[in-house]
């Protein structure tokens, strides 16, 4: 199947991909799953459901190494290797394919084609956007990657072999590492489709005997994942444990003792009788068909080999009764235990109907008539479609880019059936399955950023971007461009060389020209370089720190999602700073496992429900007023407001706690997500604490809480200033040679925003010079970000003129390019306050620099006329009919200005004469 060359050419690109991936790598903790995961792994502990134990006990052996690096570089080499293990991989499938697709052995040129085409087919894939900024950070997407890889070379492997045995040892494998491997992530078993269309093509003699296997594995999947209801199975489990930690002797006694119960009350058990007996006939029915086969041995063998390696998930029972530090989902019972791995915390709207981005917009949650079913239609093609090419486009570096590499794909994907017929079926099934018929079963929401216009709330689209659920799409799609450039290249052999009698001019001719049509490969590499950069970016990490150390000791900090959870997480279980306080994820804690594990883990958090209260509560809606008063705490709900279970586990906390530990929340929670403490909370730095009291009654008596012009925000001066001067470090904040990722951008953003309310409070509080130096480090950290308005701009300028430096606000505003308007609305602020000489300066100033602003000539003439100046009003006249000479009205209204002192605005400039106070 391979020659020597082919292993010396993978060996090579995989050198290459590794030295690009390091040098892209991220060096710390990233936004996202990954700080999660990095917790996991450091703690062996239990992430979000499914919960991976496969993932996370990896990175707990490469955390033990005795390796002088930190753990969070460690970990993201390890999705490193995933990564260039993927490469290698498909530069071996691309060699094997095209050894058929360039013929004759001893052909000229073919050697290019071969080993030139595979480099090229495992480059383009490797740094496609979604590939490379998944395998530079310590997430599940790159070893799932390589996984499915493998089981597609082991495929390409079988098909080449005429051993009856070996090709079912070679399955077998294949089984067992599916299976093993959904422990790291569920996409792996999409590629099951893709291996039983190659098996069935791969012995067409032998169709019925695997036909006979299929059905019979799948008649039990529909039996028991389809059929039974697993968390009541789970539930009579539990009932013959006799409690205390699992371990697998107390395990494999439940599953003795209680499966016997399961049998004989599987009336109790049954989800969907119809699943159930489909499945019993088709596996029955299969089974004996099996055994006429002589495949029964083959499908008991491919079973246990599922369980063994689907066995890995037992380490979520043990693990999760021993209490690590993270423990998403606790599942330390047989119901937990599916639950997790079924992840029931998140809901589903998975299927065809109806399409979520449907109901999210109409508000209906079922297909009730005709006109339903055409509107999910038309919705799925409006936003369901986009969903997965809008990605696609981000891909080869930009749209026009990925057009044409769609293009070659589909040519290359033309010469992989024309050469290979079962591994082109094998590699269609994979691609449409993890990438259109994906985005039809999830069911998305509305895309991320698309049509917000149209539809504002962000509870009608996807939290984050969703390009990475079709990363094996992409990639597989990847390898066809690049064996579409092979096929070019060989396209061009055949014309240049021929059969063989072309001359050495020739020949050179062709290995530049082929040669320079295959280091087009090398486009998407360089165009997503700075899109996929993460070398060197702490920003997460000190983030992280920033926020934790704006806490007082033992403090409470409620965030709000996972980009202002996982890198705290991370930080404290990782890094081991600020572990006295105790971060409460507000989503979270709407669950019942996770109100526990705050109550009863240290630090605790003073909650007094009982175990058999959480399990009763519930979210509700409000069927009268309600009111909450402790001390001067004095809140009010509203009929008809919904209650969740977060809003009561924090009121508890709050009244258990009575003000002995610091409460906070992130500046991320947004005000209405506080339930409605928000007005007692003043922002200090980059969280916001809670008080005994209201901050406007705070404000009244203590000069160091401002109001800042926002009714939702009061600011501690002290303290804001305080933590941004000697207590926050900004790292790699500033560094201009990289393209900042959208949450890293969105951090600078949310790292300046306490300075502009600083600054605000400053400027109320009669600080001037202090308001203008926050506003400008603000101005910094926005501009980063790519948040800095104009009309924060406007407020720059505003304060310099209010600080008596016009010169100073003038070259500011001028560097900026800033509009006409601007200048304007500042002088006619100056004008309203009083001073009209800084007004009539302005004007000049912003006709020196624009000297086009017709209105701003008109604005001049108004206000020199309005301080009675006759004389320097006609003189802004003049000045702008020498701007301006064919402009004849104008001419004539000044003529008549000069000599009856009346001035018709609104038929020289269209404006209409305002009264001034």
């Amino acid at each position: 199947m391979h020659t020597k060359d082919h292993f010396i050419g993978a060996a090579l690109t995989g050198i290459l991909v590794l030295v690009a991936y390091i040098l892209t790598m991220a060096p710390t903790v990233t936004f996202w799953d990954a700080g999660e995961f990095l917790s996991a792994a450091y703690t062996l502990g239990i992430p979000h459901p499914p919960g991976t134990p496969l993932f996370v006990n990896i990175g707990r052996v490469v955390c033990s190494l005795p390796l002088p690096f930190e753990i969070a570089p460690r970990l993201n080499f390890v999705s490193v290797l995933c990564g260039v293990a993927s490469a290698v991989l498909i530069y071996l499938i691309a060699a094997h394919l095209l050894e058929k697709l360039a013929g004759n052995r001893q052909a000229p040129g073919r050697r290019l084609v071969v080993l030139g085409g595979a480099a090229a087919a495992a480059i383009i894939p490797a740094f496609l956007f979604t590939e490379w900024t998944n395998v530079t950070e310590f997430e599940v997407y790159a070893a799932a990657m390589a996984t499915i890889l493998l089981c597609s070379w082991l495929c390409l492997k079988m098909g080449s072999v005429d051993n009856p045995l070996r090709t079912q040892r070679i399955l077998l494998l294949i089984i067992y590492l599916v299976a093993l491997s959904i422990a790291n992530h569920l996409i792996v078993l999409l590629v099951a489709p893709a291996v039983v269309v190659y098996v069935l093509l791969n012995e067409p003699e032998r169709r019925n005997y695997w036909l006979s296997i299929i059905l019979s594995l799948v008649g039990l999947y529909i039996m028991v994942l389809k059929g039974l209801d697993l968390d009541k199975v789970g539930a009579t489990l539990d009932k013959h444990h006799s409690g205390g930690p699992l371990h697998l002797g107390t395990i494999l006694w439940s599953l003795v003792s209680g499966l016997p119960e399961v049998l004989f009350r599987l009336g109790a058990h049954v989800q969907s009788w119809g699943a159930f007996i489909l499945g019993l006939l088709l596996s029955v029915a299969a089974l004996w068909w099996a055994g006429r086969k002589r495949a029964l041995g083959f499908v008991w063998l491919a079973a246990a080999l599922f369980l063994l390696g689907f066995s890995i998930h037992l380490f979520l029972l043990i693990r999760s009764g021993l209490n690590p530090p993270l423990n998403e989902g606790n599942p330390s019972t047989f119901a937990a235990f599916w639950a997790e791995i079924g992840r029931e915390q998140y809901g589903s709207a998975y299927g065809l109907l109806p399409r979520q981005a449907w109901t999210v917009i109409t508000g209906k949650t079922a297909v009730t008539s005709l006109s339903d079913l055409v509107e999910n239609i038309q919705v799925f093609f409006a936003h369901n479609v986009p969903f997965y090419t809008k990605y696609f486009g981000w891909q080869y570096g930009g749209p026009a880019l990925s057009f044409l590499f769609f293009l070659i794909g589909l040519y290359g994907a033309f010469e992989h059936w024309r050469i290979d017929r079962k591994s082109f079926w094998f590699w269609l099934t994979v691609f449409l399955v993890t990438g259109m018929v994906l985005n039809i079963y999830m069911n998305f929401k509305l895309e991320f950023m698309l049509s917000r216009d149209k539809y504002p709330g962000n509870g009608l689209h996807e939290v984050r971007e969703r390009d990475y659920f079709f990363l094996v799409s992409f990639v597989f799609f990847g390898v066809w461009s690049g064996l579409g450039l092979a096929a070019l290249v060989n396209r061009l052999r055949s014309a240049m060389l021929g059969s063989g009698a072309a001359g050495p001019g020739e020949r050179t001719v062709f290995g530049v020209l082929g040669t320079a049509l295959l280091c087009t490969a090398f486009l998407p590499m360089g165009l997503n370089w700075s899109k996929a950069e993460r070398s060197g970016n702490h920003i997460p990490q000190v983030y992280a720190r920033n926020v934790l150390n704006s806490l007082d000791k033992d403090a409470i900090l409620f965030t709000n999602g996972d980009n202002d959870t996982f890198p705290l997480w991370y930080a404290q279980e990782v890094e081991g700073l600020r572990k006295d306080c105790r971060v409460v994820n507000l989503s979270l804690l709407n669950l019942n496992w996770y109100i526990r594990q705050m109550r009863d883990r240290e630090p605790r958090l003073p909650i007094g429900y009982s175990d058999s209260t959480l399990d009763k509560l519930y979210g509700f809606v409000l069927e009268k007023p309600m009111r909450f008063r402790m001390d001067s705490v004095d809140l009010s709900f509203d009929k008809g407001e919904t209650i969740w279970v977060k809003d009561i586990i924090v009121l508890d906390i709050v009244r258990n706690n009575h003000w002995k530990r610091p409460i906070y929340f992130t500046n991320t929670t947004p005000p209405d997500g506080r339930t409605k403490l928000n007005p007692y909370c003043t922002m200090e730095g980059m969280v916001t604490r809670l008080n005994p009291e209201k901050a406007e009654a705070l404000a009244l008596r203590d000069s160091a809480i401002a109001p800042t012009g926002d009714p939702n925000t009061y600011v501690n001066i002290r303290v804001t200033d305080s933590l941004y001067s000697h207590v926050y470090k900004f790292d790699t904040f500033f560094d201009q040679g990289r393209k900042l990722e959208g949450e890293d951008a969105e951090t600078l953003n949310r790292t300046g925003s306490p300075l502009v309310f600083l600054s605000f409070g400053q400027n109320i509080r009669g600080d001037l010079e202090s308001s203008l130096q926050t506003r400008l480090l603000a101005r910094k950290f926005l501009t980063q970000g790519g948040n800095w308005s104009r009309q924060l701009d406007y407020t720059l300028g505003s304060l310099l003129l209010e600080l008596g430096r016009p010169a100073e606000a003038f070259r500011m505003l001028d560097s900026l390019s800033a509009p006409p308007m601007l200048y304007s609305s500042l002088a006619e602020t100056a004008a309203n306050n009083g001073k009209p000489a800084l007004a009539v300066s302005i004007l000049h100033h912003t006709l020196e620099v624009h000297p086009d602003y017709r209105e701003g000539y008109a604005h001049l003439f108004m206000l020199q006329n309005h301080l009675g100046r006759q004389d320097s009003a006609s003189a802004a006249l003049q000045m702008y009919l020498k701007q301006f000479p064919a402009d004849t009205v104008v001419a004539q209204e000044l003529e008549r200005y000069q000599t009856t002192g009346d001035f018709n605005l609104t038929r020289a400039f269209n404006i209409a004469p305002q009264k001034r106070q």
